[in-house]
């Protein structure tokens, strides 16, 4: 799938811009502004993405347009959470959200809840890095009762 495209920032200024997981030399990062980026890139089941440093307040707009998807929000929107668009055909999606840093550590904590019955139950942690690489945990077993 073919997402050759780009996104324009309205209110706000992109001071940085870094491909991920594109390591083609033919695709990539073509050129970004304060104002906008734009990239060539082809997947086909890997996840790719650009992650951008911005400078910009919650009301700023995001207007993206690549393959499939021609969407806009706002950068409040993306700090509140991951914004996800299902754009038909297998896995093919835009994800839209904010890294959280204090300085250069990155840190992150959870809570789950889970309603299974008695018994014996195995847990796993998968875990997706920012730049797209993967880990997973080996299986944690609990006997509930």
């Amino acid at each position: 799938m073919s997402w050759n495209g780009g996104l324009t920032l309205e209110g706000g200024r992109i001071t940085g811009a870094q491909p991920l997981n594109i390591f083609t030399a033919k695709y990539g990062i073509d050129e970004w502004t304060e104002t906008s980026a734009h990239w060539r890139s082809v997947t086909s089941g890997q996840e790719e993405g650009v992650l951008l440093d911005i400078d910009a307040p919650d009301d700023a707009v995001v207007s993206f347009k690549a393959g499939p998807a021609d969407l806009s929000f706002t950068v409040g929107e993306a700090r509140a959470g991951e914004l996800r668009w299902d754009l038909g055909g297998l896995e093919q999606f835009v994800t839209a959200g904010t890294l959280h840093t204090a300085g250069d550590v990155m840190d992150v904590a959870f809570e789950h809840t889970d309603d299974a019955g008695a018994g014996d139950q195995a847990y796993w942690v998968r875990v997706v890095q920012t730049d797209f690489h993967r880990a997973w945990s080996s299986p944690v077993y609990l006997t509930l009762t």
